[in-house]
């Protein structure tokens, strides 16, 4: 595994119903890597995935799957670090993120296989069936979708086979939802899901069924309904039938355009991506369940460039985390992780360079300001290292990420972040 910690932020700051939100917004070089890209999914698969228990990142792009942990810590996993994983000389593409009772799980969807990273130190190839597409997990159960259409159900590892499944599929309680449809441009019918019984419903026949374009569907983080999102809004299900619907003509301020992909948050109020495309979104909005208000971001009140590629989560605290090919832009709503709250404080103009670095590091400073030491102080507070001032530094320090203090005296005179590697 490849490590470094990430510490390279641009904060905006946004009016948002009535208070300020930040938006922090991280590119490819913030984590001196090569990686060429972020990486959103394409058919409405879940490549990018935040932990909502831990707040871990994690998502995947070809050979390569990679990870930011809640301390910061960024790692990628490949066939470089970990054999068992598919080497960049294989037809592979890592397209699916799953989260099953402390453990991450990944698919291969080029070759159907499904990778587990075990108590968090090293991944196994796991023993489920070939010709994987999907995943979904309930509390005691993973059901894995196979592309052409089977489907397996594990519980406490022991799988249960069921030949007459679909390629998506949410479960809560006992209660399933499938569809055969893996893009949301390809349309199909979804279908209240009990092994040989072809119970589908169509907006041809099923009240409160408003199309059928399955784009998205999952169910509400504090209860069992259902919720299905398609190219005109909403359908909404409770057991084994559609009840009502969300719309333009039922919510204010409702973007047009198609509902992409969605998310609940932790009092199931709805952050949702419109578009014409999950490759083609042009909002992202949130809709207050309390006053069925949407609160509408675009390219003019947020930093995300839209239309664009993107893919959209929420943390445990309900922060959202949005991702395209070239950025993940992450707003604040509720406590962020620590590493990303550190904000610098500059009363001087200074650059430091490389960033991140070995140790050695160029001081870039107007000659004419006085300052006598520069401090490394790490995310703890703890002075790791002190040093009479020079343009030209060089210190001892674990890799991390820490401070640096530009000092005359007790004055501190600014500070920035750094990462040694």
């Amino acid at each position: 595994m490849d490590k470094a910690i990430i510490f390279s932020l641009i904060l905006l700051v946004l009016p948002v119903s009535a208070k300020a939100q930040n938006w922090t917004s991280l590119t490819k070089d913030s984590f001196g890597h090569s990686q060429t890209s972020w990486w959103a999914p394409l058919f409405g698969v879940k490549a990018f995935r935040v932990s909502k228990q831990t707040s871990d990142i994690w998502w995947a792009r070809f050979a390569t799957i990679y990870n930011i942990d809640p301390s910061g810590v960024y790692t990628t996993h490949s066939n470089s670090t970990d054999p068992v994983l598919p080497s960049t000389q294989q037809n592979c593409r890592m397209q699916h993120v799953e989260f099953f009772q402390g453990e991450v799980y990944v698919i291969d969807e080029l070759g159907g296989d499904i990778y587990r990273y075990e108590n968090g130190t090293q991944w196994s190839h796991f023993t489920g069936p070939t010709d994987a597409f999907s995943l979904s997990v309930d509390e005691d159960s993973l059901w894995v979708c196979q592309d052409g259409g089977n489907l397996q159900k594990y519980v406490n590892g022991i799988p249960t086979y069921y030949p007459d499944g679909q390629e998506r599929l949410q479960s809560r309680n006992g209660i399933v939802w499938s569809t055969g449809s893996n893009a949301s441009d390809l349309g199909g019918l979804i279908r209240f899901y009990e092994p040989l019984t072809f119970d589908y419903r169509s907006a041809d026949t099923a009240e409160f069924v408003l199309d059928n374009y399955p784009n998205d569907f999952k169910f509400m983080n504090n209860s069992d309904t259902f919720y299905l999102a398609g190219n005109q809004g909403f359908s909404i299900a409770f057991g084994s039938q559609f009840i009502d619907t969300l719309t333009a003509y039922n919510t204010l301020n409702q973007p047009s355009g198609k509902i992409v992909e969605f998310e609940f948050d932790s009092n199931d109020n709805v952050w949702a991506l419109f578009g014409t495309s999950i490759g083609s979104c042009t909002n992202l909005a949130f809709l207050d369940r309390s006053t069925n208000v949407w609160t509408v971001y675009d390219e003019n009140n947020s930093p995300i460039g839209f239309p664009t590629q993107i893919s959209l989560e929420l943390d445990g605290e309900d922060n959202v985390y949005v991702i395209t090919p070239g950025h993940l832009h992450i707003l604040e709503v509720g406590a962020l992780p620590g590493w990303l709250n550190v904000t610098d404080e500059q009363s001087i103009d200074f650059e430091v360079y490389p960033n991140p670095s070995t140790g050695q590091i160029y001081i870039e400073i107007d000659p004419s300001i006085k300052v006598e030491t520069i401090e490394v102080v790490d995310l703890n507070g703890r002075v790791v290292a002190s040093e009479p001032f020079n343009c030209t530094v060089k210190f001892n320090a674990d890799p991390g990420a820490y401070l640096l203090l530009l000092k005359n005296g007790d004055q501190v005179l600014g500070r920035k972040r750094h990462v040694i590697h």
